[in-house]
């Protein structure tokens, strides 16, 4: 797996054991069928009915997951990983079960506070710039700054000049100002006609 890939096969199997403790075979089975098929099978698996159930239901298709043997390995690698963070641990003496720790759920929480920042401070398609020139009292809140506009997706040209293919909210030049760094950071957003046009600040209360 790659970085990405692994990420996202976490943050599923972290989600899951929210819901409930479940074997690697439930996780397997589980998130092999899908987007939709992911939810509904997590659902159907928390209610205390079993995969076999499902299978002999109406609700469509069986993933041959016991004949994915590299699958099958890749999985118990991650989980053994997760186990190693402290985000999981073992829920039957045996270890054949898995549940989420105290510390998985705050990466949770913690995960979804980003997803939710992404969610509210860009949005649409367009070319944006950023730069900024935050002194040395503010080194705190520049290096925040940074941490940030690499979470929107952010690439940097030089190391105070960011750019990416989305705008950026109004509840960004708030989040600017509320950190009071706003005078500090020229947002520039390129036009049809490929001028610049830098982004005002007026509307942000």
């Amino acid at each position: 797996m790659n970085q990405r890939t692994l990420k996202r096969a976490s943050q599923k199997i972290l989600e899951l054991l929210e819901i409930e403790a479940a074997t690697l075979g439930d996780i397997l089975w589980i998130t092999m069928g899908g987007k939709t098929g992911y939810h509904k099978r997590a659902n159907w698996l928390a209610s205390g009915r079993t995969k076999e159930e499902f299978q002999s239901s109406d609700w469509g298709f069986l993933e041959p997951w016991k004949e994915r043997a590299k699958e099958y390995k890749k999985y118990h690698i991650l989980l053994s990983r997760l186990q190693a963070q402290g985000l999981i641990e073992a829920a039957s003496r045996k270890g054949r079960r898995w549940s989420l720790t105290r510390k998985g759920r705050e990466r949770l929480t913690i995960e979804r506070s980003k997803e939710n920042i992404v969610t509210r401070f860009v949005e649409g398609d367009g070319l944006t710039i950023i730069s900024y020139d935050i002194p040395e009292s503010l080194r705190r809140e520049r290096d925040r700054l940074r941490e940030v506009l690499a979470l929107l997706g952010f690439e940097p040209v030089q190391k105070s000049v960011w750019f990416a293919s989305k705008k950026v909210t109004i509840l960004f030049l708030q989040h600017l100002k509320d950190h009071k760094i706003i005078d500090h950071v020229q947002i520039f957003e390129v036009t049809k006609t490929g001028s610049l046009r830098e982004r005002k600040n007026k509307k942000v209360g």
